[in-house]
Parts: C-alpha cells; structure tokens; sequence
C-alpha cells in the first residue's frame, strides 16, 4: 500500500526536517513544469498531486498525528482473522452477484446472459478472496 510516507521516500520514523526537505525534492522532480510533452506533463501532474497530497498529510505535527492514526487503525483492521475476512468476502460475492444480475436484468438482457454475468461477479469475487488469502499467508 502506498502511503505518504513511500509517496515522499521517507521512513514513519522521520523528523519533521527530513519530510519537508523529501518534500521540496520530490516537488521539484515531478513538477510539470520540466515536462518536454504533453503527455509527460499530465503524468508530472498526477505525480505531482501525490506528493502535494502526501504533504497535506504529513506537513504539521496535528495532521501527521492523524495520519499515523488512521494508518493504525487500517493495520489493525487488516490484523482480523483470515475466517471473518473469508466470510466478508463471500458476503461481497453474493452481494455482487446479486446486484449484477439485477442490472443485466433490468438492462433487458436475456437471463442465459444475466446467469453468466451473476457468475462472473461471483467468480472475480472469489479470485479476489484468494488473492487476499494468498497475501496474508505471506504475513504470517
């Protein structure tokens, strides 16, 4: 997951020094300004955007506070039992199916089409239990 801290290069444990000093360098690498086309310039941008969020975040002591909070809160969050993420996912599975299917429904098509389209959402939400499955066995 990126956070602001890999946004600006920066460890958790930096000083307030060190994060303004990676800020005003990562500005200065991505800014648009240094961009030889267009398309290079909208990339800058978005890169830009990034690390002037990641500096919102973590440029005073009160909103980096908030910040190393809510990212707490996130890692405990992701600390539950892998039972109740599975079980959360299948919950999702189903609700994907089911509002999928109603779409395909109410779009007209025809329900060999709707069947199909209820299945794939169940199957890409399965894949994505796995995946998820896969990464924490790697955690632990």
């Amino acid at each position: 997951m990126a956070t602001a801290y890999t946004v600006l290069g920066v460890a958790p444990t930096a000083t307030a020094e060190e994060i303004r000093a990676a800020y005003r360098s990562k500005a200065a690498e991505v800014h648009p300004d240094k961009a030889g086309s267009e398309e290079e310039r909208a990339k800058l941008s978005k890169k830009a955007v990034l690390v002037n969020v990641a500096w919102s975040k973590l440029g005073t002591a009160e909103e980096r506070a908030k910040y190393d909070e809510r990212l707490e809160e996130l890692a405990r969050q992701h600390e539950r039992p892998m039972a109740t993420q599975a079980s959360d996912a299948a919950a999702a599975a189903a609700a994907a199916e089911q509002l999928v299917g109603d779409i395909a429904h109410s779009a007209g098509l025809d329900p060999a089409t709707c069947a199909r389209a209820r299945s794939a959402a169940g199957k890409t939400a399965a894949a994505i239990t796995e995946v998820r499955q896969i990464f924490q066995s790697f955690k632990q």
